[in-house]
């Protein structure tokens, strides 16, 4: 996948957009190709990226494969093994240095999918502020046009997995339930779209998320 193609699947959908698939040997790539995007974000000013960040994953047959045994390659011999949490997140991210230099990026074993999740920096807990969400989206949204070149899509929506359900909250004390969308691999998510709730102040949910993506509106294949 292609920068401009990645931009364009972040901004139609939440689900992490495939940026490679390592096949059923040992596989090895650019760097910068296995991490899209992560050399443009980390250019970018602290101030101007703090608000959201990428996640990168690995997965195997939609499931997440933290097993998987890779390994970053350097131009000077260094082998660095990649680490993963158990949603099989690297947790270990290259470097701009490593990003610039001509280091590969290896699998070896089982075929797996390497995706992107953009998501919230702040700690997902059961209750949002409204603003908070909307200052991250807008953050998110600069970035974007500077890595498009002002032809990126616009994130509109943020997305709550494992919360279950939830209610936007509204200064005048309305409430109204989130609205859910059913991903594949993924499941039921709630969410809201930031483009529709004028007025709103708070997301309650039933359950803290396991982590807050943000994204474009999300639509069926």
């Amino acid at each position: 996948m292609q920068r401009r193609q990645l931009l364009t699947a972040l901004a139609a959908a939440t689900v992490a957009p495939a940026l490679a698939h390592a096949r059923d040997q040992v596989t090895r790539v650019p760097l910068s190709n296995a991490f899209l995007l992560l050399s443009d974000y980390l250019k970018l000013a602290p101030d101007k990226r703090n608000l959201f960040h990428f996640s990168y994953l690995v997965r195997r047959k939609g499931k997440p494969a933290p097993d998987t045994k890779a390994a970053y390659l350097l131009p000077d011999g260094t082998r660095t093994p990649v680490a993963f949490g158990a949603d099989g997140e690297v947790t270990n991210l290259p470097t701009l240095a490593q990003l610039s230099s001509k280091a590969k990026f290896e699998t070896d074993g089982p075929a797996v999918e390497f995706g992107l999740e953009l998501r919230l920096s702040a700690k997902p807990t059961a209750d949002l502020e409204v603003a908070a969400l909307e200052s991250a989206l807008a953050q998110a949204n600069a970035a974007v046009s500077v890595f498009s070149e002002g032809q990126g899509g616009r994130l509109t929506d943020a997305y709550f997995p494992d919360a279950t359900t939830g209610q936007v909250v509204f200064a005048n004390g309305r409430t109204t339930a989130l609205r859910i969308f059913d991903f594949p691999n993924l499941g039921r998510i709630p969410y809201i779209d930031l483009r529709h709730v004028s007025g709103a102040q708070t997301v309650k949910l039933d359950h803290a998320p396991s982590r807050v993506l943000l994204g474009g509106p999300p639509h069926r294949s």
